[in-house]
């Protein structure tokens, strides 16, 4: 897991833990929480499908940067 920094609505600062879980049900499954309890409603989750028979288990860190292609 890899800690980055990203701003609220408001431009306040919030630190966001990324990662990318894949699961045996052939799902990457992308989950971004914030470090910050005051900030749940704030917590994303999205499902990108990827080939059928990825089925391997693993916890991969990714960044921000990363996943925004920036």
């Amino acid at each position: 897991m890899l800690v980055a920094d990203d701003r609220t609505h408001d431009g306040a600062e919030q630190t966001l833990a990324l990662w990318i879980v894949v699961h045996r049900s052939s799902e990457v499954r992308l989950q971004r929480e914030s470090a910050d309890p005051a900030n749940e409603p704030e917590q994303t989750a999205v499902t990108l499908e990827v080939a059928r028979r990825f089925t391997p288990v693993a916890l991969v860190p990714i960044s921000r940067r990363r996943v925004l292609g920036s």
